[in-house]
């Protein structure tokens, strides 16, 4: 039976998420794209969703958001918040809708100190909450709202990765769950032993880190929406040194580049193939 192997995006998740961890920066975010029954939630998005310092939660709005973090300082507690389908949100209203995206944009970017609505009439926090947001969403969904999405910076934020199955593999996975064996994978944990890590490029590695994140940038499908600014050389830099902390080492060297690189192929909505796992075992 011919299967997605799902490796390369669980590793960039686990990068993503992994980010919080290296001290002085922002911990990054992603917008994970793929076909719907491509397992996003099961084999991808929930097998994180037991880490101590990820919140998953099916449907969040503004102020309920804000609220829970807020409550018992869990912001600082929290490094990610997960939201496994986004087109969960986006299907309530446009206007709501909205309103979550601009909660997103200001919790994993610009950082919120204070929060002021009718409801929720004064919020204060001694320090600014930032934390990362973990979703994902169906291309087709994605198609409608990427344009706006586009002009008001949403997508700016969010690290694009998408995946697709071939044939022969979407239909090794029809077989697999009319036979009853898709069983959920195990959780995969967070590395928090080496965590609040400063994590710096080895001195003689600067210039190719440099000039790798500026050929990924330019040759990815972001079709604009991130090409201008620092954002996307922010994000991959920091991929980078996410991956020397999950090696446990302070510096980021070529190995990290090169994981980069590899992982790369899948950083963008071209919607690739991801690579086929055979299971003989399955066949009998």
């Amino acid at each position: 039976m011919k299967l997605p192997d799902v490796s390369p995006i669980l590793e960039l998740i686990s990068l993503v998420l992994g980010s919080a961890g290296v001290k002085g920066r922002r911990p990054l975010s992603v917008l994970l794209c793929a076909p719907p029954d491509s397992g996003k939630t099961v084999w991808v998005m929930d097998r994180f969703s037991e880490n101590e310092g990820v919140h998953r939660a099916n449907m969040v709005t503004q102020i309920g958001l804000m609220r829970y973090l807020s409550k018992e300082d869990r912001h600082k507690k929290l490094h990610h918040i997960m939201i496994p389908d986004m087109n969960m949100l986006l299907s309530e209203g446009s206007s709501s809708g909205e309103t979550i995206t601009r909660s997103f944009m200001a919790l994993n970017y610009d950082a919120v100190s204070n929060y002021h609505t009718l409801y929720l009439s004064q919020l204060h926090v001694d320090r600014p909450i930032i934390v990362g947001i973990a979703t994902s969403i169906t291309p087709g969904v994605l198609k409608k709202h990427r344009a706006k999405w586009v002009e008001t910076g949403f997508l700016r934020r969010f690290l694009p990765i998408s995946y697709a199955y071939t044939a022969e593999q979407a239909e090794g996975v029809r077989e697999l769950c009319l036979r009853g064996l898709n069983i959920k994978p195990p959780p995969i944990p967070l590395d928090y032993e080496f965590w609040d890590q400063e994590i710096t490029p080895r001195y003689n590695h600067t210039k190719t880190l440099l000039g790798v994140i500026n050929g990924i940038v330019q040759n990815q499908d972001f079709r604009g929406e991130s090409s201008m600014g620092i954002t996307p050389a922010e994000m991959f830099h920091t991929l980078v040194l996410s991956h020397a902390r999950q090696r446990r080492s302070p510096e980021a060297d070529g190995s990290d580049v090169a994981a980069l690189i590899r992982l790369s192929k899948y950083i963008n909505y071209d919607m690739l193939p991801l690579p086929t796992l055979t299971s003989k075992a399955l066949d009998e």
